[in-house]
């Protein structure tokens, strides 16, 4: 696929362009899966999911449970870019929340 593709699910082998949607399952483009921890959720996981240059991300967290506190689940969705200009390679936060 070359240029842009724009849906809500999108599937290519391999795209030279840009996948832009809210699944985008790409052979050459971004699949993986994260994990990290922060002072909200001990636990997090992540997949990021798109095409080079755009990218979603859906996430779980869980804080256990404490002895004055019950277990706390978050989840989220983001969205993320990156985007080459000759040799830099700014990119976006994705957020979740």
């Amino acid at each position: 696929m070359s240029g842009a593709q724009l849906g809500l699910i999108n599937v290519a082998g391999e795209a030279d362009g840009a996948n832009i949607g809210l699944l985008s399952f790409v052979g050459n483009g971004q699949h993986h899966v994260q994990v990290w921890g922060s002072d909200l959720a001990m636990t997090n996981v992540a997949l990021k999911l798109g095409g080079k240059h755009f990218h979603t991300l859906f996430t779980l967290g869980l804080r256990p449970e404490r002895a004055s506190q019950e277990r706390w689940w978050a989840a989220g969705m983001g969205f993320g870019a990156h985007l080459p200009f000759g040799p830099l390679f700014p990119s976006s936060p994705s957020s979740a929340g």
